[in-house]
């Protein structure tokens, strides 16, 4: 049994999966470990290092004077394919500058609040000359959370807007060890993580305490644009330097299914603009590229087709419109 539990971690390591990369942060609920490396198979397939900054990008370029901050969630993350095939690799390497250095700030499951604390973090290191802002159609969900604390003014204006750290990420510390030191255990989590908790919450809650739903956490549903508009708009403001915010589509949208998406992306628009921040929106782009192309952007071979993140081929229809809308706006002309 021993013999047959160490060939899988070391096929596991090998193949499939690294020990976990993360580590608490007080902030953020974690980071991922500078020099960690992992292996993404659930989902397309890429053995990733993490860099000084605890993300899955290349080291910063100290002799690279003009910086560009690409700020987003794990579709910005691109875990699912190389480094090197990820939209930001290609517009540094499109812009072909010996002067400019894209640093990638991205990471699976952040939420809106925490985007201001990642560019307060970076900002004063790097003096980036621009910061990009992805946003996706699941991004308003994350305006509402059981973690969050919002406080109003007398004219119903926000005053304090905060993202605790999460339980599960707080209750996750007492499993740190394990996690962090064996591929087996980490892989089960990740695969079972919704069976493990469900089972562990019935006996003892190790990972997640059971608490009461703040009445923030039941607010989404009812919630009308002109309040989700209004929390986004406190956040987008909070972001340092200038900022442009791109939308991601759910890629149902290249089918005609609109209603979700538009909505959401009628309010991050109105949002962007209440802060006075610049805003392009990948909708049309991808419907049109579908339409000429009849190729999906989203999925990848041991994934559902047009489900999860942006494959290989979508990442190029990022890169080569992103570089085009930014110089009809005028963002390139300081680089």
């Amino acid at each position: 049994m021993l013999a047959l539990l160490i060939l899988t971690e070391v096929f596991l390591r090998l193949f499939i999966s690294q020990p976990s990369s993360q580590q608490y942060d007080r902030e953020l609920g974690y980071t991922n470990i500078a020099g960690a490396r992992m292996v993404e198979s659930f989902e397309g397939y890429s053995h990733v290092t993490f860099n000084q900054l605890g993300f899955n990008d290349a080291e910063p370029r100290n002799d690279r004077v003009k910086k560009i901050f690409v700020i987003g969630d794990s579709y910005t993350e691109a875990f699912q394919l190389d480094v090197t095939l990820g939209y930001t690799s290609l517009i540094e390497k499109a812009l072909a500058s010996p002067r400019i250095d894209v640093i990638k700030l991205a990471r699976d499951s952040f939420l809106p609040l925490h985007y201001p604390i990642v560019s307060e973090r970076y900002y004063d290191a790097y003096k980036p000359e621009l910061t990009i802002l992805q946003l996706g159609s699941h991004t308003l969900g994350g305006l509402y959370n059981e973690n969050i604390t919002i406080e109003y003014s007398a004219d119903n204006e926000i005053q304090r807007y905060t993202l605790d750290v999460s339980d599960n990420d707080i209750q996750k510390e007492k499993f740190r060890i394990i996690i962090n030191n064996s591929a087996l255990a980490y892989h089960l989590m990740r695969r079972y993580k919704h069976l493990i908790v469900k089972i562990i919450k019935r006996f003892n809650g190790l990972f997640t305490s059971k608490i009461e739903k703040a009445k923030d956490s039941l607010i989404y549903s009812v919630a009308n644009d002109k309040d989700r508009q209004k929390r986004l708009t406190y956040i987008l403001k909070k972001l340092k330097g200038r900022v442009v915010v791109i939308y991601f589509p759910d890629p149902a949208i290249i089918f005609n299914i609109n209603a979700h998406n538009d909505s959401v992306r009628h309010v991050i628009s109105a949002a962007s603009k209440a802060a006075n921040l610049g805003f392009i929106d990948f909708t049309d782009i991808f419907t049109a590229d579908f339409s000429a192309n009849n190729q999906l952007l989203n999925g990848f071979q041991n994934s559902k087709p047009n489900g999860g993140h942006l494959n290989r081929y979508g990442h190029q229809v990022v890169a080569e419109n992103l570089i085009i809308e930014l110089k009809k706006m005028g963002y390139f002309k300081a680089l």
